[in-house]
């Protein structure tokens, strides 16, 4: 190993003792051959031991080096340099490895002169672990790194011993490059065995029983049933499911109670004054009029809660009742009804002329109540629904408040009453649905049409529409209530009746104006503002009490 002047090493392996602990001391060679030279180090780092360490090298020992011009200037400009070169004449000759070798022997008789306390690298008072910075990657790997030869020089007897562990010739650097290897082997390691761990064999699943395998598929199959149900139900409506009679009767029971009221949007102020200045140019006959326009919920209204003398107008609630029976299942529209001595009456009808005995079904007994008015065919039905209290018990839950039966057919005297709103909500509750079935519902609108008396509503409905009516007349009063049905498919609900002194036809003229006036009002203002509903306007309904015209709404007149 050849040491340049500033005593640095010039092999890759050779490191420049630091610090205290590794102490060397050069002792030039005695023998040495002009080709090569040899430098003795001793290691007082340890007292106990002491390992005479020489190098040999087979290089030629290198010239002293020529100084710079600068450093020259520089020595010949400082006093203390040529003090220097004065005290010390063979300082200029002396090579740099002489001079590093002086220097070091000055070092360690300073510091034997002031010894100081040696400190471990990893604890105070202890010394290192033995070999902890002595191991070489060779030791590291496991292996036994080869012990040095010595190394004889030509004519010299000094030789290469191995330094025992524990020197101190491993520098700080190396010991942190000894750990930094420890940790980074320790954390390979702790990788490796969770690697290891984690590639362990899984355990084996238990074994599924063949239920759980039943079970699945069967859960499969139910759900690829209803998949495929839904998607035949799609194209084929047929293939839906329909409720059977009995479960339909259940949810009609659930459900809420229908409204006994007709709910409008607003009244009709100009159809209401025309129908006044009908009523007004009559003096001594009080008349009662309502109109419904189903289409758009509107109303008119004059008198419509006042109590009249029903006259036949009585019979309509009667076939109501009796087709709600039939709706029920509580009879047979083909049940035979008896006629009695009692039953027969006169004044209208031709069941009257049959003898005693005689038997009708319920449907023609019914139907002869409508066509021609029959009172021995009303008094038929009126003992086979169980009497006059009970029918109007029946009245009363449909929410007719001036309807009632006081008296059998014929009631000449007018002790039966109705009022124009109560017919007009009945027939449009039954038009709606909420009281007869379709099936009950179609057949009272066809006996309605059967009618033979068509004098009054009728004559004031233009060509192609068509009604479904009731009239009813009597000395004192008469009236008409029905269905209107125009050529354009409105409907309308209508029923005017008037009390008069005994026999006066202008009762029967001013129904008949009033039809045609409401017909010709609908008719033109079709398609007018008239039937539009105002915004904000409260609504109103026809079961309630007397309805007054609101001044405050705009109207078109037609």
């Amino acid at each position: 190993m050849v040491l340049d002047g500033r005593n640095r090493p010039q092999m890759r392996n050779a490191r420049r003792p630091r610090g205290r602990r590794e102490k060397l001391q050069v002792v030039p060679s005695t023998r040495s051959n002009s080709n090569s030279r040899s430098t003795s180090f001793t290691n007082t780092s340890t007292p106990n031991r002491k390992a005479r360490l020489t190098v040999v090298s087979t290089q030629p020992s290198p010239k002293p080096l020529e100084r710079s011009t600068r450093r020259r200037r520089l020595e010949e400009r400082s006093p203390s340099r040529r003090k220097a070169s004065s005290r010390n004449p063979d300082h200029r000759s002396e090579s740099r490895l002489e001079r590093s070798a002086r220097n070091l022997q000055s070092r360690r008789q300073r510091n034997a002169a002031t010894p100081r306390k040696r400190r471990s690298l990893f604890s105070k008072g202890k010394t290192s672990p033995p070999g902890l910075g002595l191991r070489s990657p060779h030791q590291l790997k496991g292996a036994t790194p080869p012990k040095p030869a010595a190394v004889a020089s030509r004519g010299s007897t000094t030789r290469l011993a191995q330094q025992p562990s524990g020197t101190g010739l491993t520098s700080r650097r190396n010991r942190r490059a000894d750990l930094s290897r420890r940790r980074s082997t320790g954390a390979k390691a702790a990788k490796w065995k969770q690697n290891q761990q984690q590639q362990q064999p899984r355990q084996a699943a238990p074994p599924v029983s063949p239920l759980t395998y039943v079970l699945r598929l069967l859960i499969v199959g139910v759900g690829l049933g209803v998949i495929a149900g839904t998607v035949l139900a799609s194209i084929d409506p047929s293939l839906r499911y329909e409720p059977t009679a009995a479960e339909t009767a259940a949810m009609a029971a659930t459900k809420q109670p229908p409204s006994t009221e007709l709910v409008l949007t607003r009244e009709m102020p100009a159809l209401t004054l025309q129908l006044q200045g009908l009523i007004d140019q009559n003096e001594g006959l009080t008349a009662g009029v309502m109109v419904v326009d189903l289409e758009r919920d509107s109303y008119a209204s004059i008198n419509a809660s006042q109590q009249f003398a029903s006259a036949s107008t009585i019979k309509l609630p009667i076939l109501v009742a009796l087709l709600e029976e039939a709706d029920a299942g509580n009879l047979d529209m083909t049940e035979l009804l008896t006629m009695e001595l009692a039953d027969i009456v006169n004044e209208a009808g031709e069941m009257q002329f049959q003898p005693p005995g005689t038997q009708f079904s319920v449907l023609e007994t019914a139907t002869e109540m409508i066509r021609i008015s029959d009172n021995t065919a009303t008094n038929l039905l009126i003992k086979r629904l169980g009497g006059m209290t009970l029918l109007n018990d029946r009245f009363r839950s449909w929410g007719l408040k001036q309807t009632a039966l006081q008296n059998m057919l014929p009631d000449l005297g007018g002790t039966n009453t109705i009022s124009p709103k109560d017919l007009v909500t009945l027939l449009g509750r039954v038009n709606r649905g909420d009281i007869l079935s379709a099936a009950g519902r179609d057949r009272l609108f066809q006996i309605l049409q059967t009618t033979e008396t068509n004098d009054l509503l009728p004559q004031g409905i233009g060509p192609g529409a068509t009604i479904a009516h009731k009239t009813g007349n009597i000395g004192k009063s008469i009236g008409d209530v029905g269905l209107v049905q125009m050529p354009s498919g409105k409907n309308y609900l209508m029923m005017a009746m008037v009390e008069r002194p005994h026999g006066d036809l202008r009762a029967d003229e001013l129904i008949r104006n009033m039809s045609w006036e409401t017909y010709q009002f609908l008719e033109s203002t079709e398609q007018k503002s008239e039937q539009m509903v105002p915004p904000n306007v409260p609504r109103s309904n026809i079961a309630g009490e007397n309805l007054e015209l609101d001044s405050s709404i705009m109207t078109t007149e037609p």
